[in-house]
């Protein structure tokens, strides 16, 4: 008798949506026998999108807070601020989050809906509470209006859809990096 493992894939899809999220490519090649190879394409350095960006602002030093309890939603939306030369802080949940926010000075908030503990909306309520001017945008897979509504009443100031691209990210930040609001 022999025992054999069988996996779930859902670390293969993790890295799929990683993948997909920065304009890459995944493709396997597999032999009975030999093995599976995985080959990852991910593009990087500076095409013209990434020029058309860095021209319209550059974003190099501003500070972002990810309020976000999913780890690997969290690492993406991080390495894509990374890539822009943002610096990106991680709250896991709504406490933390509210704690970053009001001891340190980010430029915007990016802030998930669900979380433990304290959710999206009830940490921005408290935020704007307590006098929080800066931007504050839903990152959020619940598109639908009445959720969009709900945001924009808790003092959210903007939607991102999940999952999120570089390109939302940037125009996001751009839209809203050096604003404030009551």
């Amino acid at each position: 008798l022999t025992k054999s493992r069988t996996s779930n894939g859902l670390g293969l899809s993790i890295v799929k949506k990683a993948v997909d999220l920065f304009g890459g490519s995944i493709t396997c090649h597999s032999e009975l026998g030999v093995g599976t190879t995985f080959i990852l394409r991910i593009p990087f350095g500076y095409g013209e999108e990434q020029k058309k960006e860095k021209e319209m602002q550059d974003l190099s030093g501003r500070r972002v807070l990810i309020c976000e309890d999913v780890a690997i939603n969290a690492m993406i939306v991080k390495s894509m601020l990374e890539s822009q030369n943002v610096e990106a802080d991680i709250a896991e949940d709504g406490l933390v989050g509210l704690q970053k926010a009001t001891a340190h000075s980010y430029d915007m908030i990016l802030m998930d809906m669900q979380m433990p503990r304290l959710d999206g909306l009830q940490t921005t309520k408290e935020l704007r509470r307590m006098g929080y001017r800066k931007p504050i945008i839903t990152l959020s897979a619940n598109t639908s209006k009445e959720d969009m509504e709900k945001c924009q009443q808790a003092g959210m100031n903007d939607f991102l859809e999940k999952p999120v691209t570089l390109e939302k990210l940037v125009e996001m930040m751009q839209k809203y990096v050096g604003k404030e609001f009551v």
